[in-house]
């Protein structure tokens, strides 16, 4: 991250709405928009060694309460997506955790730890792009597209594998790696693939947002809990400026925006070697009905123009 550690006829209508429908299904598999990587796995972290990602962004270690880009997507109604996080706690880390907060769920929602992993909410919001950041250049968060809050249960990282001769390495957070039965590489931070719901109208150019509830002096996990970045491209969409990020933060931070941090979310520049935030926005499941009314449609034709040959 730079100085960081750290996108007319029955026939032609049938073959129209079809190809409509055809359309929708690509969008599907390839999302409205998606920068995790191929094939990432919840098996897979982050870590000093090549891996599936170069990064991941704090929030509480930098003071940072909300973070997200500037994207291009498809235009379409989105239901919600996945985010890629990585877990630096462990639970041994957080036992007194564990023990003062033990799981409790009301009406649907969540909270508290046990020794698999804990639960938090993450809320995703969207932003229409603004008018020009006089610093920055770049667009401000606009008006508000949409935002919601989504519990969801994150895994405990692995306890650091002790197993004398097998590469393990101390991680950026001062704490041993973990030996990843999957890849066979020692690793930090444990991703965990996410799902969000949000119901929005996706223009084509927003600013998302992720953000997390963190407290002070790491006694909460969400404080050990880092959003992924991706150092590839987007499979799906694009970031048109990729040299800007979005955060809000408050007091200092580690990440010396060239905005202050007052809380607001803010553009910043010099992310462009960064990469992209690994989120990914799915269509509505109603886009796939395209598909079938464009076969009924081809059927009805098919049907006629064989009556006419008889």
């Amino acid at each position: 991250m730079g100085t960081i550690e750290k996108m007319r006829t029955c026939a032609p209508l049938g073959v129209a709405v079809l190809l409509a429908g055809l359309g929708a299904m690509s969008a599907s598999a390839d999302n409205l928009y998606n920068s995790i990587p191929v094939g990432m796995a919840a098996a897979y972290s982050m870590g000093a060694e090549p891996n599936d990602f170069t990064y991941s962004m704090p929030f509480d270690a930098d003071n940072v309460s909300a973070f997200g880009q500037l994207i291009s997507t498809a235009v379409g109604n989105t239901s919600g997506g996945q985010i890629a996080f990585s877990d630096w706690g462990t639970a041994s880390e957080y036992a007194a955790y564990i023990s003062a907060n033990p799981i409790t769920c009301l009406a649907g929602t969540c909270a508290g730890a046990n020794s698999t992993g804990f639960y938090t909410n993450v809320t995703v919001s969207l932003y229409n792009p603004g008018s020009a950041d006089p610093t920055t250049g770049d667009p401000t968060v606009g008006t508000s597209i949409a935002s919601s809050s989504t519990n969801v249960f994150i895994d405990w990282r692995p306890a650091a594998d002790t197993t004398p001769g097998d590469g393990e390495y101390t991680c950026t957070d001062g704490q041993g790696s973990f030996l990843n039965s999957t890849t066979g590489n020692e690793q930090c931070g444990l991703v965990n693939l996410v799902n969000f719901n949000l119901s929005a109208a996706l223009p084509g150019t927003e600013i998302y947002t992720v953000a997390i509830q963190t407290g002070a002096g790491f006694s909460n996990p969400d404080d050990s809990l880092n959003f992924g970045i991706n150092p590839f491209a987007p499979q799906a969409g694009s970031d048109p400026i990729p040299d800007a990020a979005y955060y809000a933060c408050t007091g200092s931070s580690a990440l010396n925006p060239v905005n202050a941090c007052n809380g607001s979310v803010n553009p910043d520049s010099g992310w462009a070697s960064t990469g992209e935030g690994a989120i990914s926005f799915s269509p509505e499941p109603a886009t796939f009905g395209l598909i079938g009314f464009g076969l009924v449609g081809l059927g009805i034709v098919a049907r006629k123009k064989k009556k006419s040959n008889l």
